[in-house]
């Protein structure tokens, strides 16, 4: 029986696309051969969610040090809040604590499992494997020195991020990315030695209750277009609002014919272009919702939107696309070049446009309301790389092929 310790702060927090899609993986990997301890946070944790036969340890999270975080990044250095992040203080520490009490207590198991977001899970997987000599799988879902969203302003706090990162690096038995461009950055950072304890594991789809079908028909005049997920900082949905005035503008016997769903956070410049551009019956601002309140979206839309902020380099992997891929209808990518987003939907056939080409956006849209079927050239089995079955499969021929050879 193997039993891996699986480090992870977001695995009950129900509105987390992290935590998402580890429960998943955990919830896979329960078998009569692997049992799987997880320590996560109480952090917007209200309801008990099913757990299955995991073991799962709640730590309590504080609240001061996130508060202590958001006056700092305002007032003060925001960089103090970054290595490894505000969830070390309020978490982190608690819970290294408690899985040595644990460990000295006689749980017995067989590796760490560390997941990031945040770095602060990374963090406590290390101090475990310096103190007890367990082997560390450290998977990444987020960049950490290449994440644009930690901006550090100094110098002097950036080159002590990237030292952290490093100490992941040569600390850690295995590390997985979820794609492969991220990879190949790393294998070239950190050269040929450490290179080898980097390999690709795609996430996790979490699979919705109804079957996946293959009906690929729009009913009805109206092609309804869904984004599902946060707009943020320089993600936001201004490139794809631009193509809809410039379509409208061109055509506006089409302004009856779309129907957009923004679900999730939007930005006050976004709803002041939509107000000033008399877009709010076109667009449907929903708001945050659950992930099961998500489903009908899902399942009525024509059409999904993927939209990438422009950064230096776009090394996530954007989690949206594993629901959207599953359900199986076109989707449409704004994205800088030589992004995860960028590679994934060239990968399975789907349309893909720069952040700055609206006309191309704005032709796409004429085509994909005029004459549908003209958009349905994609592949509709992709999703099945996401598939918790096949990606578990892999996973554990991974940890019994480089760490555990004998343990069955």
């Amino acid at each position: 029986m193997i039993k891996p310790l699986i480090i992870s702060r977001e695995f009950l927090i129900d509105n987390s696309p992290t935590g998402e899609c580890v429960r998943v993986f955990a919830s896979n990997m329960q078998s009569k051969d692997w049992e799987p301890f997880v320590y996560c946070s109480d952090k917007k944790y209200k309801n008990p969610l099913s757990s299955g036969n995991q073991n799962v340890k709640v730590i309590h999270e504080t609240l001061l040090p996130q508060l202590w975080a958001a006056f700092v990044r305002r007032a003060l250095i925001p960089d103090l809040t970054w290595l490894p992040g505000y969830e070390w203080s309020s978490w982190g520490k608690r819970c290294e604590k408690t899985i040595l009490k644990d460990i000295k207590s006689g749980l017995n198991l067989d590796y760490i499992h560390t997941v990031s977001f945040p770095c602060a899970c990374h963090t406590v997987g290390m101090h475990i494997k310096q103190k007890t000599g367990l082997p560390w799988v450290a998977q990444f879902y987020d960049p950490w020195a290449d994440n644009p969203y930690r901006p550090f302003k100094t110098k002097y706090f950036k080159a002590k991020d990237w030292k952290l990162e490093r100490e992941v690096v040569e600390n850690a038995d295995i590390i997985i990315h979820d794609n492969e461009p991220i990879a190949e950055l790393w294998r070239k950072r950190y050269g040929k030695e450490l290179a080898n304890k980097i390999v690709v594991l795609p996430l996790t789809v979490p699979l919705p209750s109804k079957e996946a079908g293959l009906n690929q028909c729009k009913e009805g005049d109206t092609l309804t277009i869904s984004h599902i997920g946060n707009f943020m900082l320089n993600r936001t949905s201004i490139p794809f609002l631009n193509a809809v005035i410039s379509l409208f503008k061109e055509h506006p016997e089409l302004s009856g014919k779309l129907h957009v769903n923004f679900i999730g956070q939007v930005t006050e410049k976004e709803k002041e272009i939509i107000n000033s551009n008399e877009l709010n019956k076109v667009i449907n601002l929903v708001g945050v919702i659950s992930p099961k309140e998500c489903e009908p979206y899902y399942e009525k839309t024509d059409l999904f939107l993927a939209i990438d902020g422009v950064n230096k380099t776009n090394l996530f992997f954007p989690s949206k696309i594993l629901k959207y891929l599953y359900y199986n209808k076109p989707i449409l990518g704004i994205t800088p070049r030589g992004s995860v987003l960028d590679y994934e939907l060239h990968a399975s056939g789907h349309a893909v446009f720069m952040n700055e080409n609206i006309t191309g956006i704005k032709d796409y849209l004429y085509k994909a309301i005029t004459d549908y079927s003209s958009v349905l050239n994609y592949d509709s089995y992709y999703w099945h790389r996401f598939d918790p079955k096949n990606v578990l499969q892999g996973y554990k021929r991974i940890i019994e092929e480089r760490i555990f050879k004998n343990i069955c």
